[in-house]
């Protein structure tokens, strides 16, 4: 077969599928193989369709259907090898299948790869927080009793009283859930710093540095929302879903949408909503904005 060269900005019409950096450059999935890593960016590729079908779970968990056959063809592989590589996704803990038996696919999910293992936890926690046992012990010595122990009997004021534990246990639960909060925000601001190139486009744009670190917390903050639902445009989204197509944005997403806001000379009254609204569209808009470049380089006779 002989291709053609590339020219100009047709290399931006193409759909992709995404596979994570974070399956080649962190250590915990060097043992994982390079067509399982293939398969899980397939497979979300998949989910995508899945959420745009409705296809959750009473636990509002999205679920896909993607059989042994589907995967033969995707990657050109044998039955045997399609089954081993569904298996390795599920050792190391990417994917969870739910047999429905009677000869139905199964329910496969698969897994946010962003939520950090237990060991990776405990060094955020320890290298973030400093021991937050720690911080309250110093909290506890800044705020002392007063009590005259010379006079009370220390027995009594020791006493442990069952109020006095529930309310331990809902401040321990509180403190657990503050580090989560924030040990997920820090790992999604890691993950879309080095996506989506921040510092390069910084480079590149100068003059839009400070727009493009408010794209960027608006990104985190959007794909870390407990709220149910996100207001796009004029209507209101599942959170998933909206979380779903921030994790397809990428650098050329960023470029697109810097050009597409220099261009505008309309007065945008809500800045937060419309940059959202352009971050939700940037994926499924940017091939027809480039194509329409070509096209009209071409009647220019620039290309």
């Amino acid at each position: 077969m002989d291709f053609d060269f590339y020219y100009g900005l047709q290399s931006q019409t193409f759909s992709f599928y995404r596979i994570p950096k974070l399956l080649f450059t962190d250590s915990r999935f060097s043992s994982l193989s390079a067509e399982a890593k293939t398969l899980y960016g397939i497979l979300l590729d998949r989910m995508d369709l899945s959420m745009k079908n409705g296809w959750l779970d009473k636990q509002n968990r999205v679920y896909l259907f993607f059989t042994v056959q589907e995967i033969q063809e995707s990657l050109g592989c044998g039955k045997n090898k399609a089954i081993q590589l569904m298996k390795e996704l599920e050792k190391e803990g990417l994917i969870e299948r739910k047999r429905q038996g009677m000869g139905k696919p199964s329910f496969v999910y698969v897994k946010n790869i962003l939520s950090c293992p237990e060991l990776e936890y405990k060094r955020f926690k320890n290298q973030t927080f400093g021991g937050l046992e720690n911080k309250l012990q110093e909290v506890g010595k800044s705020n002392p009793n007063h009590t005259d122990y010379s006079q009370t009997d220390q027995s009594q004021n020791n006493q442990s009283y069952p109020a006095d534990r529930h309310s331990e246990r809902e401040d321990r639960e509180t403190d657990d859930n503050v580090v989560d909060a924030i040990r997920k925000r820090e790992d999604y601001c890691r993950y879309f710093r080095e996506e989506l190139g921040i510092d390069v486009l910084k480079a590149e744009y100068p003059s839009n540095a400070d727009m493009l670190e408010e794209l960027f917390e608006l990104i985190v903050d959007t794909v870390c929302s407990s709220r149910a639902f996100i207001r796009i445009g004029k209507e209101q989204l599942p959170t998933e879903i909206v979380r779903s197509r921030m994790m397809k944005l990428n650098a050329e997403h960023i470029r697109y949408l810097i050009s597409c806001l220099n261009e505008n000379t309309t007065k945008i009254r809500d800045i937060r909503q419309y940059l959202l609204t352009a971050l939700y569209n940037a994926p499924a808009t940017i091939s027809t904005y480039y194509n329409q470049l070509v096209q009209h380089d071409m009647a220019k006779g620039l290309i």
